[in-house]
């Protein structure tokens, strides 16, 4: 992965191991990572391993977050938006998996993980307007 280092995106990406960062608006740069990865066949397939991996381990730990707060406030849906939906299946499949994993047994198939349909800054608008009190 090539990725600006906009936002959250150095938190996931480790320049150089899992992926390279690149300063925002940054084309030339952008640029040369690409061709990089186009033109080293290994340095690509250990970025494209490592990268898998670290999915592998952010859904590990999210899900055990997310396993955590059903039991204390056991909801029916868990709704994720922003980044984390934008990752689609290449978090979400192991999420899931690994969220069955962490979940008691007592509340197995009472809880779902879902992506919001909404657009992203709908989604946050709507999530902090829930928790002022009128």
């Amino acid at each position: 992965a090539v990725v600006s280092d906009f936002g959250g995106n150095p938190e996931l990406i480790e320049d150089g191991v899992n992926g390279f960062v690149v300063p925002q608006k940054n084309s030339e740069a952008i640029a040369q990572k690409i061709i990089k990865l186009l033109t080293d066949e290994k340095l690509r397939n250990d970025i494209s391993n490592a990268a898998v991996q670290a999915f592998r381990d952010t859904a590990r730990w999210l899900a055990t977050a997310l396993a955590n707060a059903v039991a204390f406030s056991v909801p029916e849906r868990i709704v994720l938006f922003g980044g984390i939906a934008r990752n689609g299946a290449v978090l979400m499949d192991p999420l899931r998996r690994y969220f069955k994993e962490a979940l008691f047994y007592i509340y197995e198939g009472k809880v779902e993980l879902m992506l919001s349909a909404l657009p992203e800054d709908d989604a946050g608008i709507l999530g902090a307007a829930a928790l002022v009190d009128p």
